[in-house]
This record gives structure tokens, sequence and C-alpha cells, in this order.
């Protein structure tokens, strides 16, 4: 595992993020309210140039700009890192809630004939009860605006109970307004197999509304349970100490080493908001989330001895990639998990046969074929 070249690279480019979608992990318990031990962080300029000019990234081909955290919205001054890629001859992939920035970077990066996915999820009524805190119409005209100046653009719709009527009427705008794919994302590989529906919160953590799968029926709803409103809002005003997880890692799971589907062990790593270097984005939130005061993880354990050895044992702008893939051998020791009766959870979790991700990957629609523009 990784001993091919760099040939892709998973950038995160801010932690910084104007929406507030329930289901991602920067923000806490499903309310509009950003985890209070997430730092705001964004990769500059200069911190870029000296990422590239390693020469173990000298054949890199292609960079996929897509946060876990973070949206390019929130970033300051994103165009000079898009233009300083491209200037390497390298294909650029974006992904955005698009809900931000101004016309003129919209037209910028037309030009620049990027290749964008917008996250729009649903229709002018439904779109914000997922992507909360930005607007359809905002992401829609800003997508327009870089397709006019040339720009390639795919609309990713993920599917849920409350707007999967509106799939074929959100193809044929896509359609209209000239993207060139547009693509399905079913929502039932974002819950836990036990259950259908998650409670919305409101800014004082009370229920707002049910977020469900697309094949929820209503009579059938279960409810993923959560800590109760005191415990949520003692949390948030108490934020744990980082460096010290709670609780225990889950079991680890037996299993057999090749049921692993790994995508990035052909060349691909991840640089995350805080400019350290990763096999994917995966491992890095759940060694990120734990170290931050976060759910203990088998991940984190494997790592905490480098980490108390240096701080910045896989630091990219501080350490070289070689010193990073060598030295501290932090990539090893995840695939070397495979080879045991246990394994990494995170790989088991996403990557195995039956993993959220392989599942996730496998009822995704709409990638390998474009739709047809209107006349």
């Amino acid at each position: 595992m990784y001993d091919t070249k760099v040939g892709n690279i998973h950038l995160e480019i801010t932690s910084k993020c104007n929406a507030r979608c329930p289901q991602c992990i920067r923000n806490f318990h499903n309310s509009p309210h950003t985890d209070p031990t997430l730092p705001e962080e964004e990769l500059s300029l200069d911190e870029l140039i000296k990422i590239l000019d390693d020469p173990m990234f000298s054949d890199v081909y292609a960079i996929n700009i897509n946060g876990v955290y973070g949206d390019i919205v929130m970033h300051s001054d994103p165009l000079p890192l898009l233009q300083e890629i491209l200037r390497r001859n390298i294909y650029i992939n974006l992904h955005t809630n698009g809900s931000g920035l101004s016309k003129h970077f919209w037209e910028e990066i037309g030009k620049l004939q990027l290749h964008v996915v917008f996250a729009l999820d649903g229709l002018a009524d439904t779109h914000h009860l997922y992507r909360r805190n930005t607007r359809f119409d905002i992401t829609l005209a800003n997508a327009e605006t870089f397709i006019n100046n040339g720009g390639t653009a795919v609309w990713q719709f993920i599917v849920f109970k409350h707007n999967k009527h509106q799939v074929d009427e959100a193809r044929e705008l896509a359609k209209e307004k000239g993207f060139i794919k547009f693509v399905e994302i079913m929502s039932s590989n974002r819950f836990l197999p036990e259950y259908n529906a998650i409670s919305i919160k409101d800014k004082d953590f009370e229920h707002s509304y049910y977020l469900e799968r697309e094949d929820t029926i209503d009579e059938e709803l279960k409810v993923h349970p959560m800590r109760n409103i005191d415990d949520t809002r003692e949390a948030y005003s108490n934020p744990p100490t980082p460096g010290r997880p709670v609780g225990k890692p889950y079991p680890r799971t037996e299993a057999i080493p090749d049921e692993i589907v790994c995508d990035v062990a052909n060349g691909s790593l991840y640089i995350s908001y805080d400019k350290r270097l990763w096999p994917c984005c995966f491992i890095a939130p759940a060694f990120d989330s734990a170290h931050r005061g976060g759910w203990n993880n088998n991940l984190h354990l494997l790592f905490k001895e480098q980490l108390d050895k240096d701080y910045d044992f896989n630091n990219i702008i501080k350490r070289s990639v070689g010193e990073i893939m060598d030295d501290t051998n932090n990539f090893r020791v995840v695939s070397d998990e495979w080879t045991k009766t246990t394994l990494c959870d995170v790989c088991n979790q996403q990557c195995a046969a039956d993993g959220i991700w392989t599942l996730n990957k496998a009822s995704q629609k709409g990638w390998h074929e474009e739709i047809s523009t209107t006349e």
C-alpha cells in the first residue's frame, strides 16, 4: 500500500463553511451550531506552493477540492489557489454548496473551464431542509454564471423523503440551465441501518423537524437517539479538552483483509484543513475528532504513540511528504492492520464490502452519463 507515485490529492482548503447541514461532522448534534472544538483554518497560497513543490507530488495530475469540514465559498481568497494549481497543468475537481462568493469569482473560474459539482438537494422549497443556511436561488444563479462563462457543472442531489418527489423536475431544470450531469445520491446510506430518521435541532437544541431516508414510511419512523437537551447544552457550553477523547473505542471487528476495497491505495492522498497528510478523508476526521476531545476510536489509539512523540508528525508544512511517509510510517500502520485478525474500525466501517462508502458509491446514479441539454 502507498508504494505507487502520488497522482491524485484530495485537498481541503478551509475548515470554514456557511452551511449547517445536519449530517455534517462540523455541526454540533444536528444543530446549526459549529462544533466548538473545531478551529477555523485555511490554506494560504504560499502553503499550497510549498506542498505542490514537494518532489513526491511531481506526478500529481488531479486535485479534488472537496471539504470534510469546510467549503471553498468561505475561503478568504480562493482564486489564486485555483490559478496556481492550473498553472501546473493539474486538473481540478471542485465540490461546493455554491451559496457564496462574488459573481466575479464564478465568472473567472468559468473562464478557467473548471469542473464543479454543485450541491443542490431539492428545489426552492426543499433545498434548505438539508443544506441549511444556504439559498437555492443563490447557488443556482452562481452555477448559471459559472456555466455561461465556460465552466462544466454537475448537479448533485441527495435524495431524502422530503425531496424525492422533485428528482425529475430538478433533472429537467438541470438540463435547462446547462449542467452536464445530474447525480442522485440515496440518503439511506447516510443513516445507521437500524434508523431511518434523525431529529434536526434549532439553535436552542430543541427538536425542529425530522430528516428522513428516501425510503421511510411514516408509520415505521425509527429515530436515531440523541442525548437529552440539558446534556447537549452542557456539552456545547463546556467543550472537552483536546487530546483527551471520551469513552471506549467500539469493539474491533474481525474481517478478512481482502474485503477492504481501498480507493486511495493506488496513489491518492488526503490533506486536511490543518495541513496534515493522511491516507484518506475517512481516517483524518476519525483521528481529528477524537483528538479534539470527541468520541474515542481505534484509529486514535493507532496514532497516539506518534502524536505523543511529535504533535506535528504528519504536518505537511513542517515536514516533507517523504519524511512523513518514511519516518512516522503513519500510513502503513493502517494497512498493516488489515493483515491482523482485527482491523482499523474506520476502514471496516467505510470501505469493507458492506461499508458505508462502498454502499454509498453503489447507490449513486448519473456520474457516468451526461444529460442532454434543451435546444
